[in-house]
């Protein structure tokens, strides 16, 4: 593994950042979903507005006639993206400001909904469908209010693709901040390396600063200057045997030296009477104890 892989400093950075990916992630998502659900309920606000005024027409106007009609256009002018459809009674047209929004068959399955989405000619719509309770044919009446989403979901889209750029720079940002964060904070550890570089068999006096150390840190700091301790005072034993048996030993040496000396002065045939000599009185030694 390469140095740069096994740093701290880069795992850590590493860390930082992918909860800042988990955490902007929740947050866009988060984001995302409330402004979907804010365009909703604008839009559901704006087709009850609507359904319940052209409800009160249909009930101030019970026959279909075109003052009814331009009642009718008068009260959505001005709506831009509004598409309206009313049925009075169902099955017969009474007033259309497109091509059938929405086809029977999704009308049928959406009756239990009335705000329901569908899509039309490439255009997404949101709306309402609104039947009378009535059971006679003759005084029903079907509404149907769509408005046209298609910018919200361009809105949307840029949106995303908006968060998606902040959230990345954001996230490459951080990461760097968090490398350089991770790294200010790991410099206590390259002061006890360059502490440690310094102490040497002929100097143990170096210690770390205990109460300029974090507190993360601050056990391994007191450890290393115990450490230390020990080792000065095993050194300083060591050199004080090492001076005692100097001292202990150089008297016998001296005399050994000095006997050596001697003997190397004399001729050798000293030597060989003393040994004859030594000879003699061995063997007499016997002979004296017997007399």
């Amino acid at each position: 593994m390469t140095p740069l892989l096994n740093a701290i400093s880069l795992r850590i950075s590493l860390i930082f950042s992918l909860f800042t990916i988990v955490i902007l992630l929740i947050m866009g998502i988060v984001i995302h979903q409330l402004v979907m659900h804010h365009f909703e309920q604008q839009d559901h606000t704006q087709l009850e507005g609507k359904v319940e005024l052209i409800e009160n027409l249909l009930k101030q106007y019970p026959n279909n006639d075109l003052f009814l009609t331009t009642q009718l256009k008068d009260a959505l002018v001005g709506h831009h993206g509004l598409m309206v459809q009313i049925e009075r009674p169902i099955g017969h047209l009474l007033l259309s400001s497109h091509p059938p929004l929405i086809s029977s068959k999704l009308r049928l399955q959406d009756a239990k909904n009335p705000l329901t989405e569908w899509q039309t000619n490439g255009h997404n719509f949101r709306g309402l469908i609104v039947t009378s309770p009535h059971t006679k044919l003759a005084d029903s009446h079907q509404i149907i209010l769509g408005i046209d989403t298609t910018e919200h979901q361009l809105f949307l889209d840029d949106f995303r693709q908006q968060l998606l750029i902040i959230g990345s720079a954001g996230t490459l940002t951080l990461m760097l901040l968090g490398w350089v964060a991770a790294r200010r904070g790991l410099r206590p550890a390259h002061t006890m390396a360059r502490v440690a570089e310094g102490i040497s068999a002929q100097d143990l006096t170096g210690r770390l600063e205990v109460n300029h150390i974090p507190v993360e840190l601050r056990s391994l700091a007191i450890a290393f200057n115990e450490m230390l301790d020990r080792l000065e005072s095993a050194v300083a034993r060591l050199s004080d045997f090492s001076s005692d048996l100097t001292h202990e030993l150089r008297t016998p040496i001296n005399n050994l030296m000095t006997q050596t000396q001697v003997c190397l002065c004399r001729p050798v045939a000293d030597y060989l009477q003393v040994l004859f000599l030594s000879h003699v009185v061995k063997h007499l030694f016997p002979v004296s104890n017997d007399g």
